[in-house]
């Protein structure tokens, strides 16, 4: 699914797409996305219908537009300069307390996702790239006990996996503020702690490698890495 890309357009065609998405946001988070039309959506980005098609061609598309722009917008989080547990625990609260503000959009876009015929997916799409991807293999390589070479790759396609794994926990989970997804994501940076030093035996880091590879023939194209999409930011 091809989404037009921010950086090509005029200073009043990003003003036009932002308010657009400003739009969308806030009915969303009001009404709902189901009952939330592009109508509705145009009418309160003060636009002409053909005008939002123009940037966008269903409200998918905007929903996925709006997941990217706040994976962008976390490049900018300030992650201190620890082991590769904390800083992705740290990654992790950031995301779900940025996600808390824009739940009816993330749960819009991954039941789109989960549908075998849409148009949205977290697949090797050439057209799709999910910034969390960058975000992760920062947060990886540049911890302080950083996996080598390789191996860095493998441990950022699991962590990617293990990430949408516990947004869906989270968009399930009905516990107040959602306590119980911080347990699991507690659980898991403990987890991640304990099993750190085991890659340095090949069998593990092996399982690792082969783990990387079906979650690879899965995402595709998703987990390339590619500095050039994100600004400089506070991760390193």
């Amino acid at each position: 699914m091809h989404l037009v890309d921010n950086q090509t357009l005029t200073e009043k065609g990003q003003q036009t797409r932002q308010r657009i998405l400003d739009a969308a946001t806030e009915l969303f988070h009001q009404d709902g996305y189901e009952q939330t039309t592009l109508r509705e959506i145009a009418f309160a980005a003060d636009c002409s219908t053909g005008l939002v098609y123009h940037y966008f061609s269903s409200k998918e598309q905007i929903a996925q537009a709006l997941y990217l722009d706040l994976g962008e917008a976390l490049a900018d989080f300030n992650l201190p300069t620890s082991r590769l547990d904390e800083r992705y625990y740290a990654l992790m609260v950031a995301r779900l307390e940025q996600f808390a503000a824009n739940r009816e959009t993330v749960a819009a876009l991954f039941a789109a996702a989960m549908k075998p015929q849409s148009t949205v997916a977290f697949t090797g799409d050439e057209q799709w790239y999910d910034p969390m991807m960058q975000i992760i293999m920062t947060v990886t390589t540049k911890a302080i006990d950083a996996p080598q070479d390789q191996q860095a790759e493998h441990m950022s396609n699991t962590l990617y996996a293990i990430y949408l794994l516990i947004t869906l926990f989270w968009l399930y989970d009905r516990t107040p503020h959602q306590r119980t997804t911080h347990k699991l994501l507690k659980f898991m940076s403990e987890l991640l702690r304990m099993l750190r030093p085991m890659l340095l035996m090949p069998m593990f880091s092996g399982a690792i490698a082969k783990l990387s590879e079906i979650v690879q023939d899965v995402f595709g194209s998703s987990l390339q890495a590619d500095p050039t999409r994100l600004p400089q930011s506070g991760l390193d």
